[in-house]
């Protein structure tokens, strides 16, 4: 038997999920993949095998849950994490200082904070599986061994989660400062900051915490130049790794990344947050059942086989070459975990609602299941079409709810949310094996919202049945394309319309609730009539 170690890390103060500008989520994907990259190379030095993931070359998107086979010490390992995070935040406060060499710094102690207690790590080890180690680990978890960040004055106008850094923030005592002058100090100096890197990066209205400002710096080719001249480990693999991730990162072409000019074309744009299907259990399903040397081996080719599928074959689908077939760009892709947008600089056909709808509607076969386990693990994706004038932020948090309804409403599916610019929304969702066989005319969804719109005000859907819903349906859609009786429900891999029956069964009786079932029913063909009626009308 050998031994088995598994080390994973997340952040102390979500600052990574609390990402509301798209900049930072590329900020945030690099920071991870390279943290996780430099935990690799640091095991391999020492002869310590990577079982996952199989591929540690990506850089948006490498996973942050590594498996070894070798006996990679905690202490080790954790001080291997640090002296990366460590090297990415000193970097950034000098490049800073060094920037503004006129002003007078007392925020070390700030810096030193976020660079000792911004993550929490775990570690677990097993000489006798994987499984055991992972276990090990997960009971390491519950003693969430970790120290919050306390802090004076205003909070970062992003997420709230920290001071806004300035020079001259350790100074600032909130009951003898003076809040004005203090004000104005910050205004200017994020004034200073935007003019002399970019308003693409830093806009002179935001003011950041440090974690945040390390998130967008990070993206700057001069930032990753020092991280990777600064490399301690003999190891030729890591050097240049964030200025390659920056290289092969289209982000400088959307326009400086000023809200991808949303505003100025005025035009509707896509954005999508997508996860593999309770990927946990089926990888402990899969431990069950191989012995200890077939689990390590097929690890590593699933993994490998997951993330060559978004180097490879979904990151080709979003960003071809061919400027006529790109669509948009993937931020990340972490093999089953993914995160992209869709706009219209990014191809020289018209984006359109209809496009994206047909886009999606071959995902699942054309792309998805390419990597060669679509028969065994399932994907839910949410799509949100968001209006020109709904700030990033939004977005991003209608995104991570889209995916979340496509998780609630069975999994295996997609869920389509229409954003509108006064917050308001449509949503729909609908299993990937029935949205392949939707495809009727930009008339017919026009003739089918107008029809819905007609009934509904004359109350004609009624939680008592569902025969005007079918009806409705039929008239637009081929009457074999849905079973009302056979297709409502999930069942092994295959989704269903509705999802799990039972999420349908009443408390009391533990039979089929009828009445919320119809309703269920009646609401999802009035809903997919507003969502293909504003996604083909939006053209």
């Amino acid at each position: 038997m050998g031994t088995y170690t598994v080390v994973t890390f997340s952040p102390v103060q979500e600052f990574i999920e609390k990402s509301r500008k798209l900049r930072d989520l590329y900020g945030s994907s690099f920071i991870v993949s390279y943290l996780a990259y430099f935990l690799a190379q640091a095991a391999e030095a020492r002869q310590i095998e990577v079982i996952s993931p199989g591929l540690l070359n990506v850089a948006r998107g490498t996973p942050n849950y590594i498996i070894f086979e070798g006996d990679f010490p905690e202490q080790e390992a954790y001080e291997a994490f640090y002296e990366a995070w460590g090297r990415i935040v000193t970097i950034c406060r000098k490049w800073l200082e060094e920037k503004f060499p006129e002003r007078k710094y007392s925020w070390k102690r700030h810096w030193s904070n976020w660079k000792n207690h911004a993550w929490e790590f775990f570690w677990g080890q097993s000489c006798i599986s994987i499984s055991e180690a992972q276990q090990d680990l997960q009971d390491r978890k519950y003693q969430r061994a970790w120290i919050g960040i306390n802090w004076e004055g205003d909070s970062s106008t992003l997420s709230g989660a920290d001071a806004i850094a300035f020079p001259e923030m350790q100074q600032s005592n909130p009951k003898i400062s003076n809040y004005q002058s203090l004000k104005g100090k910050i205004k200017q100096y994020y004034q200073d900051l935007s003019s002399r890197i970019s308003e693409a990066i830093i806009d002179p209205s935001e003011f950041l915490s440090i974690p945040e400002l390390v998130k967008r710096l990070i993206t700057l080719n001069e930032i990753a130049n020092r991280i990777d001249s600064n490399q301690e480990l003999e190891t030729k693999s890591l050097a240049g790794y964030i200025r390659s991730a920056l290289e092969n990162t289209s982000i400088d072409k959307l326009s400086g990344f000023k809200e991808i000019n949303r505003f100025e074309t005025q035009q509707w744009s896509g954005w999508f947050l997508g996860d593999g299907d309770r990927m946990g259990g089926y990888l402990k399903d899969k431990s069950q059942e191989l012995s200890e040397t077939e689990e390590k081996e097929w690890r590593n080719s699933f993994s490998t086989a997951l993330m060559s599928w978004g180097e490879n074959t979904f990151r080709p689908a979003i960003e071809s070459n061919q400027e006529e077939a790109s669509i948009g760009r993937l931020v990340y892709a972490g093999g089953d975990d993914f995160m992209g947008v869709f706009v219209p600089q990014c191809s020289s056909q018209p984006l359109t609602g209809a496009r994206c709808w047909k886009w999606w509607r071959d995902f699942n076969e054309d792309i998805w299941k390419q990597h060669g386990y679509g028969n065994d693990v399932t994907v839910s994706v949410g799509f949100v079409w968001a209006n020109h004038a709904v700030p990033q932020r939004e977005i991003l948090q209608h995104c991570n709810e889209a995916e979340r309804t496509a998780k609630n409403s069975g999994r295996n599916r997609l869920a389509i949310r229409i954003l509108f610019n006064s917050g308001n929304y449509l949503e729909w969702s609908c299993p990937w094996w029935f949205l392949s066989r939707m495809d009727i005319s930009k008339e017919n969804w026009v003739k089918m919202y107008g029809d819905i719109a007609h009934l509904e005000a004359r109350h004609a859907f009624s939680d008592e049945n569902t025969t005007v819903a079918k009806g409705i349906f039929q008239v637009y859609f081929n009457t074999d394309a849905l079973d009302f009786r056979d297709d409502l429900w999930n069942e092994g891999l295959k989704a269903g319309i509705l999802g799990e029956r039972s999420n349908y069964l009443d408390k009391i009786s533990g039979l089929l609730d009828r009445l919320k079932v119809n309703r269920a029913l009646n609401d999802w063909v009035i809903n997919l009539a507003k969502v293909g009626f504003h996604l083909f009308h939006h053209e």
